[in-house]
């Protein structure tokens, strides 16, 4: 495996890259309660996702925050999350149209596809 990423997290508790989940010889670890489909490239495989087309967004205070991609959106996806706080789609991020949203506490690099 070349490349992990988490592409839907579905627990409440954190799913932060090289603290609460990674990956190694045997294949995708995680720990502290994360919970996640992820997506990798194996060797030959799929390419990974378009990291030129991504915005970091960061919830303040647990204040909501909106963050411009200068495109519309067709599809997002957690690339890095950053804050202990979880990032849960449809609960503390999401998307409309050109941008992204996060709550409560939630921080990361999110990449997108375009329209």
């Amino acid at each position: 495996m070349s490349r992990a990423w988490v592409a839907q997290q579905q627990s409440q508790a954190p799913c932060i890259q090289g603290r609460t989940w990674g990956w190694d010889g045997r294949g995708i670890w995680v720990s502290q309660g994360c919970s996640a489909v992820f997506s990798f490239v194996n060797g030959g495989g799929p390419a990974p996702p378009p990291m030129n087309n991504s915005v970091a967004c960061e919830s303040r205070n647990y204040q909501q925050n909106w963050c411009s991609t200068g495109r519309r959106i067709g599809r997002v996806w957690v690339a890095e999350q950053r804050s202990q706080s979880p990032c849960i789609q449809g609960q503390t991020w999401g998307w409309r149209d050109n941008s992204v949203w996060v709550n409560g506490g939630c921080s990361a690099v999110f990449a997108y596809e375009s329209r």
